[in-house]
């Protein structure tokens, strides 16, 4: 049982530290290299398929910024490998 004095400053650490900030701002400098580019092309699109290849291969697609919210609650998302058979 969780005892309510101090509890919750051990749960919640204070603000976020520098490399959650690091990641946001890499997040967002991604989403625009990428995404950005395929503005004009996804309007009324609705699914995304995703064919990553090289150093993309690891991005997580559903974690980049979309208008605000992450792309995963904007689309929904395919993602196959640039191996796979079609």
């Amino acid at each position: 049982m969780l005892q309510t004095s101090g509890a919750k400053s051990r749960l919640y650490p204070r603000s976020p530290a520098g490399p959650v900030r690091n990641a946001l701002a890499l997040s967002q400098s991604l989403g625009q290299q990428v995404l950005e580019p395929l503005r004009p092309y996804l309007n009324g699109v609705t699914h995304l398929l995703i064919v990553p290849n090289g150093p993309l291969y690891d991005l997580p697609f559903t974690a980049l910024p979309w208008n605000g919210h992450f792309l995963v609650e904007q689309f929904h998302l395919s993602t196959l490998s640039p191996r796979s058979p079609c």
